[in-house]
């Protein structure tokens, strides 16, 4: 009888610390939810030109803000985080003005529309706060690429449509949750773009810092 009673106080115990740990788990992540849309502005730098393999000076490297927007939805979420997949847009405008060997006047810029697909890890090291790692797949919808060149009385511009605009790289961001929905943060983009223009084969560097708001559906 004595071990029947032992046995019995044991398995009451076991089930009530099973209980108390889930409740805990539920408690910590019930403003965890499934999809984080997530807003950004900020700055972006364009570097390391390169057009059919021959680098440009640096001269051309660029600076801009860019804009953009994503829906991350996380697979399997648990207290310590969880596998993310998402989409988004971004809008990034970068130019630079600088003067020639020769002394004109040359004004450089691309303004550039593009979807990504995002897949990382959405980290949850501490209470209210989440990390993100993703990897970025991107092409540009829209890519334009201009240039001004003046001279005295002399003047020259171009307009120029980006194609096969294809962007690879990888985002680092971190956010504080104010509330139960929303969150705010910063995040650090880097990646490379390639593209044709005019028959010619195009590469350049990026480096973007971005605010970052988010909202859980």
């Amino acid at each position: 009888m004595k071990i029947n009673k032992y046995l019995s106080l044991l398995s009451v115990a076991l089930l009530s610390n099973s209980a108390f740990a889930e409740e805990s788990l539920t408690n910590k992540n019930e403003y965890k939810n499934n999809i984080d849309v997530l807003g950004g502005i900020g700055y972006t730098n364009y570097s390391d030109f390169q057009i059919d393999g021959n680098k440009l000076p640096s001269n051309y490297n660029m600076n801009g803000l860019n804009m953009n927007a994503a829906a991350l939805y996380s697979i399997y979420p648990s207290s310590f985080g969880s596998p993310v997949l998402g989409l988004g847009l971004n809008y990034t405008y970068a130019d630079v003005t600088f003067k020639s060997d020769g002394g004109s006047q040359i004004k450089f810029g691309i303004s550039s529309l593009s979807s990504t697909a995002h897949a990382g890890y959405k980290f949850l090291p501490i209470d209210d706060v989440s990390i993100y790692a993703l990897a970025n797949f991107g092409y540009g919808i829209y890519t334009r690429q201009t240039s001004d060149i003046s001279s005295g009385s002399y003047t020259s511009s171009s307009d120029n449509t980006g194609h096969a605009h294809f962007i690879y790289g990888g985002t680092v961001a971190a956010s504080y949750s104010l509330d139960k929905n929303w969150a705010v943060g910063l995040g650090a983009t880097w990646q490379q773009h390639y593209m044709t223009i005019l028959n010619s084969s195009e590469k350049f560097n990026e480096i973007s810092a971005n605010l970052i708001a988010s909202y859980s559906l």
